[in-house]
């Protein structure tokens, strides 16, 4: 949240930055384009953006370790189970 100060100076969560139209002209050290370069405001979203990515990364990397064994435990899963429900088959007969 921008919370003007009385002297066109907009304080906020990052560094507080001039906006006065007299200091907003081209010539001037603060320019609109030096002004957008400075704003910080978007580096939460991209320090969430890498961390975000670096869970997945690290998820993917993981399941290509355990899948082996995964895939191995639902195949004997599997195995048991059709070997139940031959026993059933052949206690009914």
């Amino acid at each position: 949240m921008s919370i003007p100060n009385g002297n066109g100076v907009i304080q906020g969560q990052t560094a507080a930055v001039d906006q006065r139209p007299e200091n907003l002209r081209k010539g001037y050290d603060m320019t609109k384009f030096s002004a957008f370069l400075n704003d910080e405001t978007g580096a939460v979203t991209v320090d969430w953006v890498v961390l975000t990515a670096a869970v997945v990364g690290l998820g993917l990397v993981v399941f290509t370790f355990i899948q082996p064994a995964i895939s191995q435990l639902a195949s004997d899963i599997g195995d048991e189970v059709d070997a139940a429900g031959q026993a059933m088959k052949d206690a009914d007969q």
